[in-house]
């Protein structure tokens, strides 16, 4: 269904042109891509909740019909968004609009982060301090605050980091693949969730066929902003799992944070294009593709595994450690750049 869905859309994308041109040099690609990868994993995982709901598959004990149709409804507005943006190239003060309607439309369906585990000792800490009602859910001020920045954080991530072929679609599949294993290994099991993260692993797997190096299509605008937002999602569900999810894309993150750290510090604008993520510098130093994103994944994967391993504490001093170690990393691949680029 995935595969059919993204061919579709690639013939949609050169019918209304929906295409990235190679037009700047930030661009690695050197002929037009479609753009429509996101609308064709959007369209896979909304017809897959379809066939759970249908099915009589949801028991619905993790989450009810409203949060369902809460994802659904943000799905679209994030394919329509990002379509929009595909299409007429918007300003960044109306890019803003679709991925913050999504995250609201989310958080006054009552999908919030309740509590989070304190890394010190282990005990759960709660947001309940303060809440109000709409349509019938209870909704936490803190709760919602955090969801927001955290939501934002991680469609942000996704979207600064899509810059390599198969780079986002990938690191997305891991992060998910670790979410459902963690599921799995709970206490009680959630059933619901890991029917979610198994049919929005399927959709990513039928795009990066296509997106694996050399790519035939992108992810687009609405595509880039839905693989964090539904990581952002699914770790809300599964429990408040912002600590493991935050270890799997540890690595995106910090070289997002980077790079962002690197643009305001020159005075350029911090969504400004540029050739300094770390893909970006790899490739300079002549890493093939395939190498950077065995690199990249394998990171991923590993610091993705200790958070089924390890205690809060030790996931807080191995994310301090990658920090540490990421830094001084960075340090050393500018001053080979800069050396490369005075050969």
């Amino acid at each position: 269904m995935a595969i059919l869905a993204v061919k579709f859309f690639q013939w949609l994308a050169w019918r209304w042109n929906i295409l990235d041109y190679p037009r700047s040099a930030r661009k690695i690609h050197t002929e037009p891509m479609p753009l429509t990868g996101g609308l064709a994993i959007g369209l896979s995982f909304i017809l897959g909740i379809a066939i759970l709901y249908f099915g009589n598959f949801l028991n619905f004990i993790d989450f009810n019909v409203g949060h369902l149709w809460a994802i659904i409804l943000a799905v679209l507005i994030l394919m329509i968004g990002g379509t929009l943006d595909d299409l007429y190239n918007l300003k960044p003060r109306y890019q803003i609009i679709s991925p913050i309607l999504a995250i609201l439309v989310i958080i006054f369906a009552g999908i919030g982060v309740d509590f989070f585990t304190n890394p010190l000792n282990g005990s759960l800490i709660y947001l309940n301090q303060w809440e109000f009602t709409f349509l019938g859910e209870t909704i936490s001020v803190f709760g919602a605050a955090l969801a927001l920045v955290w939501l934002l954080g991680l469609m942000y991530t996704t979207k600064v980091l899509d810059g390599l072929d198969g780079l986002v679609g990938g690191i997305t599949w891991i992060a998910s693949a670790i979410m459902a294993i963690l599921v799995l290994s709970m206490n009680w099991l959630q059933t619901d969730v890991l029917y979610l993260l198994l049919i929005f692993m399927a959709a990513l797997s039928g795009f990066l066929i296509f997106n694996l190096p050399k790519a035939s299509i992108f992810l687009g605008e609405g595509g880039s902003l839905l693989a964090g937002f539904m990581l952002g999602v699914f770790s809300i569900l599964a429990g408040s799992k912002i600590a493991t999810t935050l270890l799997v894309m540890a690595l995106p993150i910090i070289d997002t944070a980077w790079v962002i750290g690197y643009r305001l510090s020159q005075k350029k604008p911090v969504f400004s294009a540029d050739k300094n993520h770390l893909h970006h510098r790899l490739l300079n130093l002549g890493w093939r593709p395939y190498q950077i994103l065995l690199f990249i994944y394998g990171m991923s994967f590993l610091f993705g595994l200790s958070t089924l391993l390890l205690n809060p504490l030790l996931k807080l001093i191995i994310l301090i450690c990658l920090l540490s170690a990421f830094i001084s990393f960075e340090f050393y691949l500018t001053r080979k750049t800069l050396k490369s680029e005075k050969l």
